[in-house]
């Protein structure tokens, strides 16, 4: 994007300095019709309208290069929202196997616990007869 936005100036600034060159033309033409010095408008008017035509190109550049930064922008954020899900399906298998773990552990220790717990009870209970 830094690219475009570098031709966009380049062109504006192209654009701009081609202006002053025309209106600085039509000045002295003004200038020599003042004074009576017959002026080559023909060779003047070809180069004005080089000129008018590539700034009119220039401003369909610009339009364009604003247009394709939009895009680009849209791909950016949508590449984004892409790797995030891909992230959160990547992550999923893991996450089912931390959990399949967590709850194999738990039965383990719940039914070594239990037992531990019966064999007190029962041990009391002989102690007791």
């Amino acid at each position: 994007m830094d690219e475009n936005e570098r031709l966009l100036i380049e062109a504006s600034q192209r654009a701009k300095s081609n202006q002053r060159r025309v209106e600085e033309l039509e000045k002295r033409v003004e200038e020599h019709h003042a004074l009576g010095i017959p002026v080559k408008v023909t060779g003047l008017e070809e180069r004005v309208g080089k000129v008018e035509r590539m700034v009119n190109d220039i401003h369909a550049l610009s339009r364009s290069v604003d247009s394709l930064a939009r895009s680009v922008q849209d791909m950016q954020k949508e590449q984004q929202s892409q790797n995030k899900e891909i992230d959160a399906l990547k992550s999923e298998p893991g996450e089912r196997w931390k959990s399949v773990k967590r709850t194999a552990l738990t039965a383990m220790v719940s039914t070594v616990a239990g037992a531990l717990a019966v064999g007190l009870v029962l041990l009391v209970a002989n102690f007791i007869k």
